[in-house]
């Protein structure tokens, strides 16, 4: 009986160190942080976009905002596009729709019914550090996202004239 009463008051004790310093640690951040995980090809997708043959290299982020648990956000950020033709040179912005794929069935790509999409528009110039940010609902845990500019969207219901180099991986969100 004495065993267990200093086992009891052992875990106790450790209970609530661990919560002093825990709850010390998330106090007074305000700011977004990044969010863990594993990403098979890495944060950076190589497009194709949609005016006269543009291309370059766009680089994403993910953070959460310890204001909104479960909420993801987004960030495109360009390292300049290239374009040729008499349309780049007119208008040198290169218009790509990203679609974020989030809880696709079950952590597995494959099935429409099983995940949500949101499609951020991106228009980047030849500048680098163009930016954008969204924001997708993923409630907190573990989830698979995937992100691409696919020449057709999820749905299959529209073409684009853009390609890109998928990314996917897994997240933990606070």
């Amino acid at each position: 009986m004495n065993i267990r009463r200093i086992v009891t008051r052992a875990a106790a004790v450790a209970a609530v160190a661990v919560s002093a310093i825990v709850g010390g640690v998330g106090v007074g951040t305000a700011s977004a942080a990044p969010i863990p995980g594993l990403f098979y090809y890495g944060q950076t997708i190589a497009v194709l976009g949609q005016n006269s043959g543009c291309n370059g290299l766009v680089d994403y982020r993910l953070d959460s905002d310890p204001a909104k648990p479960g909420v993801v956000i987004i960030t495109f950020t360009s390292r300049g596009m290239n374009g040729v033709g008499p349309a780049w040179e007119a208008d040198p912005v290169c218009p790509i729709d990203f679609d974020v794929i989030w809880d696709a069935a079950a952590f597995g790509f494959g099935s429409v019914a099983g995940h949500q999409v949101k499609t951020v528009e991106f228009k980047p110039t030849r500048s680098p550090g163009d930016s954008i940010s969204a924001e997708i609902v993923t409630g907190p845990g573990l989830h698979l996202v995937g992100i691409g500019a696919s020449y057709v969207n999820q749905f299959y219901t529209e073409l684009r004239p853009q390609f890109g180099t998928p990314s996917s991986g897994y997240i933990i969100v606070p």
